[in-house]
């Protein structure tokens, strides 16, 4: 299980990826922004915040705990996450525009068999 600076990390990891800051994305869940702060600080958010979070960042709150990975969440792993910014500014000119996680599934399955194609080439 992740530690509250962890779950933090990961936060703002996939806030990023969004093309999102902590503030906004406390403010559409109702959250005060100190959130963020009390999780640096030690401090672990209550299981309907951290459910609210993960449903608001298009993933399970287990991955957010650090309980299941990337895969079975359909969150993309870090690199990927990458990857989509730069697929959604060529797509759509806006590196901020979201996919839909099921968007996301298809598309990283789709890159990832082609490299598997490509690999044995």
């Amino acid at each position: 299980m992740r530690s509250p600076q962890e779950l933090r990390e990961i936060i703002l990891e996939l806030l990023d990826g969004r093309g999102e800051n902590p503030h906004q994305m406390l403010k559409k869940c109702g959250y005060n922004t100190s959130l963020v702060n009390d999780l640096k600080k030690g401090q672990m958010p209550s299981a309907d915040k951290i459910a609210n979070i993960a449903k608001f960042l298009g993933v399970s709150g287990d991955y957010l705990l650090g309980m299941e990975p990337p895969e079975s969440s359909g969150q993309p792993a870090d690199n990927d996450a990458a990857l989509l910014k730069e697929l959604r500014r060529e797509f759509y000119g806006n590196p901020a525009a979201e996919f839909t996680p099921e968007d996301m599934r298809l598309i990283l399955d789709t890159v990832k068999m082609l490299v598997k194609i490509k690999n044995k080439n």
